[in-house]
């Protein structure tokens, strides 16, 4: 400590080359080593362990410091799958990714997508249902049902309707958004019993309730698109002030504003009886049936395109614990090598004694280092966790942190009271997925679950968190990336972080 001011003042009075050399020299020597520990920070792995055929963790620790944990998955031949999962079959509810993993049989479960008033923010579909567009553009991934393929890049997701009288095509129609928010303009809005009271169809719409739906199947012999006819229970006309309801047998609203003429007539013209098919799809994702969102894209096609951490920028651009998903090059179609899905995870928020977290940019590399080709950034923050199940008793298990349930926790979550409660899960089954349909045999029903009671407590801090919702919405606002949603729920949850934003 008492070297460098002494060498400070001795500068300004060497007055020979010789002298000025030798104290360079000095300095250089005393200065080096750190400099070199700084840039290179030291490196301990430990793993990988198996958790299932197919299945493994790989324990990552830098010195400077930060703690990452790596799930690599490689479905086939094994039997092991990625599946999405949810507290209940509604919106609204939350429950702990490690009990959402327990429910499910799962040997690995980490947060999903980014919660939005108890529903998911983006593209979501779980075995072959699909549950909404989101209210936002973003990221997807996807393991394809043949578990050959998969994808983790931006879902350009369409669903699109055709309607039958008598056996006879009498129109078709693009419907904007499913358990998304109210038409507007001239949209076409579609609800469904999974939405719950998160979505509920709006006052003042042109509607149609549609029942009986058929087991869901491919649309066409390349597996582009899922599809389910409904037969029109009802049409409610003249357009009714008062929002409809499903009724003992509605499985799917359609709406449209009055004012939008175009849109309501496509409405309108539904009559009792006729048989509506709607078509769902991620454009170039063929023989996907569960599909989980988040944002923004980490790794794409091998290269690292995290957004950087930039004076001035949002918190959600800076050092915070993080999820996300990727996949080889092996995974895309008509490309050659293994297939692998690679999950991580690094804590933050414990800088001097535990991890400081990453920023995109930085935990973009690490998923590069691990050998993805494409990879996409879920929910994080204070909601970054990872469970896992381990083979034998959790407690002989080196990596466990935290003993719940039949497993533990690996990581230990940013959150001060410990794991926060999600609205959906990323999860590894270390069989075939039970309740995945035959895609043209009967659908495979689920059984019931339980539903968990809606947590305002657990919306409230992902809208709070820097590395959650609410660091996202922040980002998405001062025009970072994508579109800035025309839809109240996004307006809610930026005034929500910005009263409480921490920069």
């Amino acid at each position: 400590m008492s070297r460098l001011p002494s060498t400070r003042r001795g500068r300004r009075i060497f007055k020979t080359a010789s002298c000025a050399a030798t104290l360079g020299a000095l300095v250089f020597a005393s200065l080096a080593p750190v400099s070199v520990r700084a840039v290179t920070p030291m490196v301990v792995k430990r793993g990988p362990y198996t958790l299932a055929p197919g299945v493994e963790l790989l324990s990552i620790h830098y010195s400077t410091p930060n703690e990452l944990r790596v799930v690599t998955i490689t479905p086939a031949p094994n039997p092991a799958t990625v599946e999405v999962g949810t507290p209940s079959a509604n919106f609204g509810s939350y429950k702990k990714p490690s009990q959402i993993g327990q429910d499910a049989g799962a040997v690995v479960a980490v947060n999903g997508d980014y919660n939005q008033d108890g529903g998911p923010a983006h593209f979501n579909a779980i075995d072959a249902d699909l549950r909404t567009t989101g209210i936002m553009e973003g990221t997807g991934f996807a393991l394809a049902k043949d578990e050959v393929n998969a994808y983790a890049r931006r879902p350009d997701e369409v669903v699109n309707t055709t309607t039958k009288r008598a056996g006879i095509l009498v129109n078709s129609f693009k419907v904007d958004r499913w358990n998304a928010g109210d038409p507007s303009g001239g949209e076409i809005a579609a609800f469904t019993p999974v939405g719950n009271n998160a979505y509920k169809a709006p006052d003042s719409v042109c509607s149609a309730v549609l029942r009986d739906p058929t087991a869901p199947k491919w649309s066409s012999v390349g597996k582009a698109a899922v599809s389910r006819t409904y037969t029109v229970d009802h049409q409610d006309s003249p357009c009714p002030t008062s929002a409809p309801t499903f009724g003992p047998n509605g499985k799917v609203i359609l709406t449209a504003r009055k004012a939008s003429s175009a849109a309501s007539a496509l409405v309108k013209a539904l009559e009792p009886g006729d048989k509506v098919t709607i078509t769902w799809k991620a454009t170039g994702w063929p023989g996907v049936v569960d599909v989980i969102g988040g944002q923004p894209l980490l790794v794409d096609a091998g290269i690292n395109v995290g957004p950087p951490s930039t004076a001035g920028a949002s918190y959600f651009y800076k050092n915070n614990p993080r999820t996300g998903v990727g996949i080889t090059e092996g995974c895309v179609p008509d490309h050659s090598g293994v297939c692998k899905v690679i999950i991580m995870t690094v804590d933050g928020r414990r800088a001097s004694t535990w991890s400081s977290g990453m920023t995109l940019k930085a935990f973009a590399a690490e998923f590069i280092k691990q050998g993805a080709y494409y990879a996409i950034n879920l929910d994080g923050g204070g909601g970054t966790v990872m469970w896992v199940d381990p083979p034998g008793p959790a407690a002989d298990f080196g990596p466990c942190i935290t003993i719940v349930g039949s497993g533990c926790l690996v990581n230990k979550p940013g959150d001060s009271a410990g794991e926060r409660s999600a609205v959906s899960a990323l999860l590894v089954l270390p069989d075939p997925d039970p309740d995945e349909p035959g895609m043209g045999s009967a659908l495979l029903t689920s059984p019931a679950v339980a539903s968990s009671a809606f947590e305002p407590s657990s919306f409230l801090l992902s809208a709070a968190d820097p590395g959650s919702i609410g660091g996202l919405v922040d980002a998405v606002a001062e025009g970072g990336f994508g579109p800035v949603p025309a839809d109240p729920a996004f307006e809610r949850i930026l005034s929500l972080y910005r009263t409480a934003d921490p920069s």
